[in-house]
């Protein structure tokens, strides 16, 4: 239930709260735009990838064109001026680096990008939610986003109620709220990467994701031994060859993260059943 397929999310109603409405808009256009980005992506052969990815490389020629277009129609325009004898370009070494390990780099940045907006979209979501509670914002950590969340549902007495619907739809491979804190956090981690560091792994992160591992290592293990969870690894996951002495949470290793599709999945699903849920238990007895 986890890392299948995404399935589609709860179609809003008048019984839904607003923060779900706005989701559901959101990640539908997500979707939307990732398939459509994914379709144009496999219709173009190696030749037109290749080009592609060369074309990303701007190496000032246009800039310079454009200064010269400038003074020959009378229109100086000093920052073009100057812009030309500067160098200037985006850094697309990533890309080379991905190639060289074999990896797609239009792949990654396609899943890369939907990870990082996936992510926006959810802590939005729960920010409008914490928001709507009269919780003071000034006090929001990114960090403690979950901890003040699940406080907010404590003081709403609705929290036995929100983990109960959380096992439910993932078929208990999430049963408490620490485990759903932990996930969390680990997709924290990974969004950090991508956000601050550009996909690169940095010896800050591999600190972060050791300390987070051995916090939550009660939780994993029992994410871990769910029988839902081993199923849906054995069908999954460790039917690729190359990932067989992986764990499916672990500390990311070498120099790029490297998320592949049945981890997206797992997060994307993560995403719409920690809303959904929150939107159930807010208005249990209208789905009831």
């Amino acid at each position: 239930m986890m890392m299948i397929p995404t399935f589609s999310p709860l179609k809003p109603n008048e019984k839904c709260k607003d923060f779900y409405e706005a989701f559901y808009k959101q990640y539908s256009m997500i979707q939307i735009n990732d398939i459509i980005m994914n379709e144009l992506l496999d219709s173009l052969g190696d030749e037109e990838r290749k080009l592609l990815v060369d074309n990303l490389i701007l190496d000032g020629f246009e800039i310079q064109r454009n200064a010269v277009y400038s003074i020959g129609m009378g229109i100086y325009d000093p920052s073009l001026q100057m812009s030309s004898h500067e160098e200037r370009g985006l850094d697309i070494s990533l890309f080379s680096d991905l190639n060289n390990m074999k990896v797609d780099p239009l792949k990654w940045y396609l899943q890369a990008n939907e990870f990082m907006q996936l992510y926006a979209v959810c802590e939005q979501t729960i920010k409008d939610f914490l928001s709507s509670c009269d919780f003071d914002m000034a006090k929001f950590k990114e960090r403690k986003m979950m901890i003040q969340f699940f406080d907010i549902l404590r003081e709403k007495e609705i929290v036995d109620d929100y983990i109960k619907l959380i096992s439910q739809c993932t078929n208990e491979i999430l049963t408490k709220e620490n485990e759903v804190k932990f996930v969390w956090e680990y997709y924290t981690e990974i969004r950090n990467v991508y956000m601050h560091a550009g996909g690169r792994l940095t010896e800050r992160f591999k600190k972060n994701m050791d300390k987070l591992l051995q916090n939550y290592a009660h939780e994993i293990s029992c994410i871990m031994d769910s029988k839902s969870m081993i199923m849906e690894l054995v069908t999954f996951y460790y039917d690729d060859e190359e990932d067989d002495d992986d764990d499916f949470f672990n500390n990311p290793v070498g120099n790029i993260i490297i998320c592949k599709p049945h981890k997206i999945n797992f997060f994307r699903n993560f995403v719409i059943i920690i809303v959904e849920c929150l939107n159930k238990a807010l208005s249990r007895k209208e789905y009831e």
